[in-house]
């Protein structure tokens, strides 16, 4: 047995590095370097799948274009149907046999899906028992088929094998009755105005054989072998039909009024009605009408018919030059967001179109029926009556239109769910900033439920073994937010955005693997992930990043800061630091990740000149650290030399004095103060005094030409609060508070009667400086801790120790002072309201009188 410390100390000293560095490489804390930076190996590439994460020049893929005629009879909810197939043999291998997927299977009582369906709660659960899709006739090149049914599946025996570079022509006639509950991805929905039938997965098509598996069988509905569809639909003239494909025969299916309105909407960049639910739509005289519709690029699709449907349509003007019909088909009595849908669709499809590759589908219609969500290539189907899955309509159109990308035209392997709904679910959230539209989460959800200490199965995992509770994140948020952060915080957004664009045109209408993806990433953004992918992907490594250490140099302010950082778990990640003076100064500082190859602990010299006020560790909080209290260090708690000559009125009257004068504090009539942070300083903080001693506090977020009151205070004989715009009941305790807190000078009532005002008789080291620590009890029992520069005798932070919940903040640190109209005023504040996240606020208007 190989003696592995030895060879490793051998290996060291060969390469250089002396035994301390070894022995740096198992630190007492858990985090090991090694580990955490080994590479991750990846199969080798081959003629299909090259290196760098793109085809290779070998690179097959097979085809399926599919031929189907459809007709629905409403009444019993029967569909008859034949597709013919034209299977195109690319592959390097001669095929003795094919695979092909029923998914109406599954509503047999027999059927696997049935057998596994809890008795209920399950969203895609068997509700309805069918004979599901029954073969009346196969056809292989116009003989008799030699097929055996397993489950969804359909075997052929081949009677002369499939030879590489040769077709074969397969003719299916099938019926099969459509479930009103179909598993949440088909069915009826009944309104007043007429059923709207929505059909998916309408014919048996061929699964993917692919250079990975060879067949794939019991896949998941999204791995679909690319080819086209033409579609011919026939059901009840009164109806309207609509689903995957440009529609070819508009003439031969609407009346002369309605074929007008169709023309000119899709010609145009306006959202305009094609039709209301109840009118005449089909041709004088007809009973049944063909719907023809074609795609070039799909390899399955979805359809709706109804009387019911409302019908609106624009065309969107794509980077390519294509202008693509634009539709929203909904029922009356449909979420009000539906009549805005076509509109914002367009919008939606020309964005995603901008940032990475055009629409890759001839039309895009969303339809209002009795699904969660659902999409196939070119349309999507919703809830038609409310917001689902805790989304609006319009953040759920945005994700259904944004799988059009992923995993449509980028046809991996949705077994493996990053892939799919995890890239979706990314996408969305950067279209949902780009067009202002509500994200698919809250990022400060998603880092708590990072932050948990529960154990999860890695993102890596098949689809079938994901746990049904954690289904939602681990498919859809984990890998997003992993997305996020190795765009913004790993890569930058412009890195990373070029290898993305490259890997989808590298892709388009392919099968990447997960390592495709991987190399394609590494490759063209310049970097070894291998630490990102197994932190992220591959185990269910935790964050746990800190502040250990913070020291002047050689003790003096002026000479800059020296600060020692942890990394405490298995995860490694970028470090940002914000760093703040109480000159005004702050530095920001982005160390790369690699911080922690060879070590846990990193330390750091910044340049500062004055007392530091705070050096903050992630100061977004963007990442899933989880333990936040050691990502902060204000230099405070610290006891110092005690000085009993100084009472708490001097103090208080020399930081008055050095402010402006305690004479010209009480004379002040009025004064204006306005605070901004923010992105866009979006977030204002105002203070106000007004004539006769009265004063007003307020907080609100401004978006576009919107104001959101965030709380609001106005302190006169009487006193009024909100939140949110609505009114608060407040105790005399918390009335106490909000007076304290809304006061410009609270000082010039600190020695009122009732309070008790008490002088630390030790200084105190807090954020970087030398400070007095004056703490005043009100007579309601409110308790504040105010601390004061020995030096200049300016207050540098405050805190709110009282009784109850801050109502304002929990801390003020105050900072930059500089002199306006005689006094001076702190030009940046930061606040923590919460106990949490701190805000720094920059002085925009100062005003007195």
């Amino acid at each position: 047995m190989v003696n592995h410390t030895y060879r490793n100390a051998l290996l060291m000293l060969a390469l250089g590095f002396s035994m301390p560095a070894l022995a740096q490489q198992h630190p007492e804390n858990g985090y090991d370097p090694v580990a955490a930076f080994a590479p991750v190996s990846h199969p080798p590439g081959n003629a299909q799948r090259s290196f760098n994460g793109t085809p290779g020049q070998g690179y097959w893929q097979n085809r399926a274009d599919n031929k189907i005629v459809l007709s629905l009879d409403t009444a019993s909810r029967k569909v008859q149907g034949q597709v013919t197939i034209v299977y195109s043999n690319n592959s390097p291998d001669t095929l003795s046999y094919l695979w092909l997927v029923t998914i109406l299977n599954r509503f047999r009582s027999d059927s696997r899906e049935s057998l596994l369906t809890p008795p209920e709660g399950s969203r895609f659960g068997v509700k309805e028992y069918t004979d599901g899709c029954v073969i009346e006739r196969f056809l292989a090149d116009q003989q008799p088929a030699d097929y055996r049914v397993s489950d969804n599946y359909i075997r052929v025996a081949l009677a002369k094998p499939l030879l590489p570079g040769k077709q074969m022509k397969l003719e299916i006639g099938y019926h099969y009755t459509l479930p009103e509950s179909g598993a949440d991805y088909m069915g009826v929905l009944k309104t007043p105005h007429g059923g709207v039938y929505q059909l998916s997965s309408v014919f048996p098509r061929m699964c993917v054989y692919d250079d990975l598996r060879g067949w794939n069988v019991l896949s998941t509905q999204y791995y679909v072998e690319t080819g086209s569809i033409d579609m011919r639909f026939t059901a009840p003239a009164n109806l309207i039909v609509q689903g995957t494909g440009t529609l070819m025969n508009p003439r031969e299916v609407m009346r002369p009024e309605l074929l007008q309105r169709y023309h000119t909407a899709i010609a145009g960049d306006t959202a305009m009605r094609i039709r209301t639910a109840g009118e005449a739509t089909a041709p004088k005289g007809a009973e049944t009408l063909t719907w023809h519709f074609s795609e070039p690029q799909a390899g399955d699709g979805i359809w709706a018919a109804s009387t019911a449907f409302n019908w609106d349509a624009l065309g969107t003007p794509l980077p390519d030059g294509r202008r693509v019909p634009t539709m929203a088909l909904y029922p009356p009595g449909s979420h009000r967001e539906w009549d805005t849908i076509a509109t914002a669709m367009s919008r939606i499809i020309k964005a995603y179109s901008n940032q990475w590759t055009p629409y890759p589908y001839t039309s895009a219609v969303n339809i209002g029926a009795a699904i969660t969500g659902v999409a196939s290539p070119g349309v999507s189907v919703l809830r038609y009556d409310q917001s689902s899955s805790g989304s609006t309509v319009w953040g759920k159109t945005n994700h259904e239109i944004g799988h059009a990308w992923f995993n449509l035209m980028i046809a991996g392997d949705s077994r493996i769910g990053w892939m799919c709904e995890g890239q979706n679910t990314f996408i969305n959230i950067l279209n949902a900033a780009t067009l202002n539209g509500p994200g698919p989460y809250e990022w400060e959800n998603a880092v708590q439920w990072m932050t948990m200490k529960e154990n999860r199965a890695p993102i890596h995992t098949t689809f079938g073994s994901v746990p049904p509770k954690d289904m939602g994140a681990l498919m859809y948020l984990k890998p997003s937010m992993a997305f996020m952060l190795l765009r913004n915080e790993v890569l930058g957004a412009e890195r990373f955005d070029d290898a993305f664009r490259r890997y989808i045109r590298s892709w388009s209408f392919r099968h990447p693997a997960p390592h495709d993806f991987f190399r394609a990433m590494e490759n063209a953004a310049g970097e070894d992930l291998s630490w990102f992918w197994r932190a992220w992907f591959f185990t269910d490594a935790r964050l746990d990043q800190g502040i250990r250490k913070v020291t002047y140099t050689t003790g003096n302010p002026a000479n800059g800061i020296f600060i020692t950082l942890v990394n405490k778990l298995a995860m490694p990640m970028p470090v940002n630091l914000l760093v703040r003076e109480f000159n005004g100064k702050s530095h920001r500082i982005k160390l790369p990740a690699q911080v922690w190859e060879w070590n846990d602990q990193h330390t750091l010299k910044v340049p500062t000149t004055s007392p530091v006020t705070a050096v903050l560790l992630d100061p977004e909080n963007r990442l899933p650290d989880m333990d936040r209290s050691d990502n902060i260090w204000i230099g405070g708690g610290t006891k110092l030399r005690t000085d009993k000559t100084v009472t708490a009125q001097q103090v208080i009257d020399r930081y008055l004095e050095a402010i402006g004068g305690k004479a010209q504090l009480t004379q002040l009539r009025s004064a204006k103060l306005e605070y901004r942070a923010g992105p866009g300083n979006a977030f204002v903080m105002a203070q106000r005094l007004e004539p006769g001693n009265a004063s007003s506090w307020s907080t609100m977020l401004e978006t576009g030409h919107t104001q959101l009151m965030l709380k609001s205070l106005q302190v006169a004989d009487s006193l009024k609060f909100s939140s949110f715009s609505q009114p608060q009941h407040v105790t005399l305790a918390e009335a106490d508070q909000l007076r304290y807190a809304g006061a410009l000078f609270p000082e010039l009532r600190f020695f009122e009667a009732g309070n008790k005002v008490m002088l630390s008789d030790s200084f105190m080291l807090i954020h970087g400086v030398e400070a007095y620590l004056v703490t005043v009890t009100t007579a309601a029992g409110n308790t504040w801790k105010c601390y004061y520069d020995a030096a200049s005798g300016m207050k540098v932070r405050e805190e709110f120790k009282g009784q109850g919940t801050p109502l304002l903040y929990n801390s003020k640190v105050m900072s930059a002072y500089e002199t306006h109209d005689g006094i001076k005023i702190p030009n940046q504040v930061t606040l923590n309201e919460d106990g949490t996240k701190d805000e720094q606020y920059e002085l925009k208007i100062f005003s007195k009188s």
